[in-house]
């Protein structure tokens, strides 16, 4: 999972002692310190038949069912359907980001419209500044970024792999 804006600010408010002695409720802490700043930022996203440019205080980009603590990225998303699932979070209230807490838990980004969801295989994403990306909880890069999802890229033996919550896509 890939984060830009709130998601990069979360993890700089995490500590490895407050994981290890909170377990999930470090997230929630920095959460809480972390939506002081809440600061948006403008950002253009494309996709092969899609684009939008908006203002947001979050994006996250992602292939796995989890991220952050145990979230869940979209109730309906798994490894096998190869492509990337996208959100963003738009400008909004300190306490209105605090009620989508357990939407954003569970995945069930679809019951609100102040979050946007996307899926493809493929999205680049710029913003009007440079912003600093991290990638399961390091910084890797600054924005713009491309993502892409490569088939068969590696071989892995699992064992039962999740399947959708949800019969649509």
């Amino acid at each position: 999972m890939a984060h830009v804006g709130l998601g990069v600010d979360v993890t700089r408010e995490l500590s490895s002692d407050s994981k290890k002695f909170f377990g999930v409720f470090a997230y929630l802490g920095a959460f809480l310190r972390a939506i002081k700043q809440n600061k948006s930022f403008k950002v253009h996203i494309k996709t092969d038949d899609w684009h939008v440019s908006t203002k947001v205080i979050h994006l996250a980009i992602g292939n796995g069912r989890f991220y952050g603590g145990g979230n869940i990225v979209d109730q309906r998303s798994t490894l096998l359907e190869g492509e990337l699932n996208l959100f963003f979070i738009k400008p909004q209230p300190w306490w209105q980001l605090l009620l989508l807490g357990p939407s954003l838990r569970k995945g069930a980004l679809d019951k609100t419209d102040r979050i946007v969801r996307k899926s493809s295989d493929k999205f680049s994403i710029q913003t009007s500044k440079p912003k600093q990306l991290e990638a399961d909880g390091e910084f890797k890069t600054t924005t713009p970024a491309e993502f892409e999802v490569i088939p068969n890229a590696i071989e892995a033996i699992v064992g039962d792999m999740p399947t959708s919550t949800s019969g649509t896509v």
